[in-house]
């Protein structure tokens, strides 16, 4: 038997309720299945007969990658999984009111707890770069009020989806602005673009800057992923790049 199924079987008999939960195709942290937006929970991880969401494993305060990439699920180990189950169990969402909260706001004086799909739901910040940080919404990051001011008053229309930005600021969170154009976005537009386009091609539809606005929304808390080059799975596809493509162009024409 190999080291990893030998690892999910101890796993699965010496904590009964945990393994059941396994068990299922149910997400151990969020008690949410593999059918969940994946704005809200990344993508679905399974080994073993173990199913976890993506942003639950790497935002699970306690858990920490202490295996290579092939190992556990996604370089977490399942004994790490469980023990960071077993420690969210005691802890309650702030949203809900359910245990299992094992996301928590970073700053050490803040005591939010959360599961990773109610978070996202009210505001909570996670930050895919660095340490994988989460933020309460009392605590994230926010852009420069000059630049959402210098926005809302160049346009207060998404340009990807032609649909109005919040112009009475009441949710800033889901607005961002391109630093070097000053271009006001939903922050969900950007996130789909990130996703199509991953780090490679990923760039402001408005003025093509790449270095400060990838690094402006990487600190805002896009999700923009490096594919593999050698997976043809992960990568976009030429029809991908293409819609890409024309949707920028079509961008530009509209300005």
């Amino acid at each position: 038997v190999s080291g990893e199924v030998r690892e999910s079987v101890n796993w699965l008999d010496s904590n009964a309720a945990v393994g059941a939960e396994m068990a299922e195709s149910r997400c151990p942290f969020c008690k949410k299945s593999a059918a969940e937006e994946r704005d809200r929970v990344g993508q679905t991880f399974r080994k073993d007969g173990v199913m976890v969401h993506q942003y639950c494993l790497y935002f699970a305060a306690g858990l920490h990658q202490r295996g290579e990439e092939s190992e556990g699920v996604q370089g977490f180990l399942l004994s790490d999984i469980r023990k960071e189950v077993i420690r969210a169990s005691k802890l309650t969402c702030k949203y809900c009111h359910q245990k299992g909260a094992a996301t928590g706001c970073v700053v050490k004086s803040c005591r939010q707890t959360c599961h990773v799909p109610c978070g996202m739901e009210n505001g909570f910040f996670l930050q895919h770069q660095g340490r994988f940080e989460a933020f309460c919404p009392a605590h994230r990051p926010k852009q420069k009020t000059l630049l959402v001011e210098a926005a809302l008053l160049k346009s207060q229309k998404c340009p990807a989806c032609l649909l109005e930005i919040d112009k009475n600021r009441r949710d800033q969170f889901k607005m961002l602005v391109c630093p070097v154009c000053e271009t006001g976005f939903h922050r969900s537009c950007v996130q789909q673009q990130a996703w199509l386009a991953g780090l490679d091609f990923c760039s402001c539809s408005m003025c093509s800057n790449r270095e400060l606005f990838l690094r402006e929304m990487l600190e805002m808390g896009v999700e923009i992923p490096e594919y593999d080059s050698d997976n043809q799975k992960e990568k976009p596809c030429k029809a991908e790049k293409l819609l890409l493509s024309r949707w920028k162009d079509l961008l530009h024409q509209g300005k």
